[in-house]
C-alpha cells in the first residue's frame, strides 16, 4: 500500500468477495478505515457497477476494489476515449488505476500504478 501513501482516502468501498475485501483491508486498517461493501463492484456488473461511484458527486478520493472483468471495461472505455494510449497500463491482480473525473463522472485522467 506505499503506492498509495501520497493518496488522501476518504472512503474505501470493495465487491463483498473475499479477495478483494482481503486486498484493501490492509489500506483500511492503516488509514483507520472501514471497507464498505457494494454489490456494484462484484463481478459481471460491468462499467455500469462503477457508475454508482463515478457519478456521485458526494464521493471524493475513494478507493474502488473490484475484479478484473470491470477492470478490462474500464481500461477500453480510457483508450476508446483517447484518456489513455492502447497498451498504458494493465490489468494485472493488485493494480490500481487512479482516475480522476469530471463535473458528469466521466474519467478524464488516468494513471496506472502497476501492483507491488
Amino acid at each position: 500500500m506505499a503506492a498509495l501513501k501520497a493518496f488522501r482516502i476518504s472512503d474505501i468501498f470493495s465487491s463483498p468477495y473475499v479477495r478483494c475485501v482481503q486486498t484493501v483491508e490492509p489500506l483500511a486498517r492503516a488509514r483507520r478505515l472501514k471497507v464498505k461493501p457494494s454489490p456494484s463492484l462484484e463481478e459481471g456488473h460491468g462499467l455500469e457497477g462503477l457508475t454508482e461511484f463515478l457519478g456521485d458527486r458526494s464521493l471524493d478520493e475513494v478507493v474502488l476494489s473490484t475484479h478484473g472483468d470491470i477492470i478490462w471495461e474500464l481500461v477500453e472505455d480510457l483508450v476508446e476515449r483517447e484518456v489513455i494510449k492502447a497498451g498504458e497500463g494493465g490489468y494485472e491482480k493488485g493494480s490500481t488505476w487512479v482516475l480522476q473525473v469530471d463535473e458528469h463522472g466521466v474519467a478524464e485522467r488516468a494513471r496506472y500504478i502497476a501492483a507491488p
